[in-house]
């Protein structure tokens, strides 16, 4: 197996490579951007790549991974991230390609449920590879998305009103709606606010 593993956390980039050598996977090539990963997957020629989806500044890995299925339709590919949702970064963006596996990174015991995975993402079984698909993303939509990042970035309802053109009182509706579907049923607006921050740093991973 050939793995090209894009991550830009070096710690965690070391780790992964280190780890997944041990567990037999003996070609390994490691990017830390996206730039530096598509030049890798065109030399190296990887038969799955291990990609996380936020890469800083640029691309995300979602991108990266369409960008590498243009160059080779059949390459397998595993996500390893913190994002309980790929939205959370922007709700923008497109499908995860067909047969790719989304792993959460709390979720992961040890590396021997990430080598499986990027067996199975080479294999090509698409039955089996569903049922390692994050099937429980968030059903929120793509306004909601863009809300509760705005509100943990710090930005008041004036400013997310401005921020979508809409109304203040449209804002308080939507931040409602929001709480209730994450199951916030605080009433007071300034405390749901709280809530749904504290709500999309757990999401993200960062608790």
């Amino acid at each position: 197996m050939k793995l090209l593993i894009v991550e830009d956390d070096s710690m965690m980039l070391q780790a992964l490579s280190s780890g997944l050598v041990a567990n037999g996977i003996s070609s390994v090539e490691l990017a830390n951007s996206a730039s530096i990963a598509m030049q890798k997957f065109r030399s190296f020629k990887p038969d799955v790549s291990l990609i996380d989806i936020e890469l800083r500044q640029g691309p995300t890995g979602v991108d990266v991974s369409h960008a590498m299925r243009k160059l080779d339709p059949k390459v397998g590919i595993v996500f390893l991230t913190s994002l309980a949702d790929p939205r959370l970064v922007d709700s923008r963006l497109p499908e995860l390609p067909e047969g790719s596996i989304y792993l959460r990174k709390n979720s992961v015991k040890d590396l021997s449920e990430v080598t499986e995975a990027l067996e199975l993402a080479i294999s090509g079984d698409l039955k089996s590879i569903k049922s390692k698909t994050a099937d429980d993303f968030l059903d929120l939509t793509k306004a909601q998305f863009e809300i509760i990042r705005l509100i943990a970035q710090g930005h008041s309802n004036l400013e997310i009103s401005k921020i979508r053109v809409t109304t203040v009182k449209s804002t308080e509706n939507a931040i409602s709606r929001l709480a209730k579907k994450l199951g916030i049923n605080n009433s007071t607006t300034a405390s749901q606010r709280v809530l749904l921050a504290r709500k999309y740093t757990e999401l993200i991973g960062k608790v």
